[in-house]
């Protein structure tokens, strides 16, 4: 699951670091 993250973080850049909280929040 992490991976699927710090994919995201890539992909979106200095925004993917918020959206990794709020998804590593939802999956707890």
């Amino acid at each position: 699951m992490e991976n699927i993250v710090i994919t995201i973080t890539r992909q979106i850049g200095s925004g993917g670091y918020d959206l990794a909280r709020a998804i590593s929040e939802e999956f707890g």
